[in-house]
């Protein structure tokens, strides 16, 4: 119980630091938990969709369906429906879990920390790519234009020119076929 207590402490801090000091709304760590949940919220946006029209309602059931068959596409266990859904979130929201990193959520979970990361490789990521979503980034992942200016930048780099790999094969010849 200390592990998860420190985890969290740890988690509240680093969250503290990279959003200026402000926990979001509703974020107690040792406080009673409040009864309002996300759901009520969720039914709330419901009700303001009548105005959007049946289509928009629509969408949302089927998300809402899409989310619980994957949260409980292991069966009703709630250890399994939870590693599920701080997967989820770690992946698409961070913010709700106070950008907890994969070591402090292992702690959480009482599991390694790459067995989160691995979780979302296999069941989000290879899900993405499956459905023709190739370039899926999380938040917390470089984005294309990084991505981009980092592979510039390394273009015409010689920092292992002279190290000692290139010393190994310096009198070998190359093995593509030149035609």
């Amino acid at each position: 119980m200390q592990e998860i207590e420190g985890a969290l402490t740890r988690a509240v801090g680093a969250y503290q630091r990279h959003h200026g000091g402000e926990l979001p709304p509703g974020a107690r760590l040792h406080e009673q938990v409040e009864r309002h949940t996300p759901l009520d919220a969720l039914i709330e946006k419901e009700t303001d969709v009548d105005a959007e029209g049946e289509t928009a309602m629509r969408m949302y059931l089927e998300a809402h369906a899409w989310l619980f068959d994957f949260l409980f596409s292991d069966g009703p266990h709630p250890g399994r429906v939870m590693l599920r859904l701080y997967a989820w979130v770690k992946k698409y929201r961070p913010e709700l879990i106070w950008d907890m990193g994969f070591r402090n959520l292992g702690l959480l979970l009482n599991e390694s920390h790459a067995a989160m990361q691995w979780r979302i490789e296999v069941l989000l990521d290879d899900y993405a790519s499956a459905k023709g979503l190739a370039g899926v980034k999380a938040p917390w992942q470089r984005t294309a234009e990084a991505c981009a200016s980092y592979s510039e930048a390394q273009k015409g780099n010689c920092n292992r020119l002279g190290g000692k790999r290139s010393a190994k094969f310096k009198g070998q010849q190359s093995t593509k076929k030149t035609s």
